[in-house]
């Protein structure tokens, strides 16, 4: 799905996204309003949180 709202866009996140991610996520400045500075994240890490496949109900 893609949203687009003047020169905004917002689109689902894709597997290819994995390592841009992960450089956000090991931004100090980004941690202390996300999950804790003393949060560390792995590229494994973010591909469980973020790209887990949940089964079909």
């Amino acid at each position: 799905m893609v949203l687009t709202n003047g020169q905004i866009t917002l689109r689902n996140l894709e597997r290819k996204d994995g390592e841009v991610l992960l450089r956000c996520l090991q931004d100090e400045r980004v941690l202390e309003l996300y999950e804790g500075r003393d949060t560390n994240f792995t590229i494994e890490r973010i591909r469980e949180k973020f790209f887990q496949i949940e089964p079909d109900i």
